[in-house]
């Protein structure tokens, strides 16, 4: 199912999807490793922020960034 990535519950996982945003923004998600098909898992979430692991990083970002990225979520274990 696709989602944003600001739709990810603290302890939820998936895929990046599509593309990301053009210009700056889009460029800075790149270069922290937001690129399509990395896995990535929300690890919390408060307000207007939320904390994300990916390629052996956590990375923090803003709801409105969080937002542009396009993800599929991973199906939960049956």
């Amino acid at each position: 199912m696709l989602s944003d990535l600001w739709g990810l519950g603290a302890g939820e996982s998936a895929r990046l999807r599509g593309e990301l945003p053009p210009g700056v923004t889009g460029r800075r998600l790149a270069e922290m490793g937001f690129v399509p098909g990395v896995r990535v898992v929300c690890l919390q979430k408060r307000r207007a922020i939320a904390a994300y692991a990916l390629r052996g990083a956590a990375v923090a970002l803003r709801k409105g960034d969080a937002r542009l990225v396009a993800v599929e979520r991973d199906e939960p274990w049956a």
